[in-house]
């Protein structure tokens, strides 16, 4: 999960193409209007992630 927002080796990570996961970030960003560009925001999600990942 850590990648420090290199998409090319997000997307190699997750076995998907760099066009789709960029195309899936934006979705992402569209659905729940986070602004990745913000650090706070990010960290957000990252311990919203964590912690929901942990519980199931």
């Amino acid at each position: 999960m850590e990648h420090s927002r290199d998409g090319a080796k997000a997307a190699r990570a997750l076995n998907v193409p760099a066009g789709t996961f960029r195309y899936r970030i934006e979705k992402l960003k569209k659905i729940c209007g986070i602004d990745l560009d913000d650090p706070d925001a990010r960290l957000l999600a990252h311990l919203y992630l964590r912690l929901t990942d942990h519980q199931h």
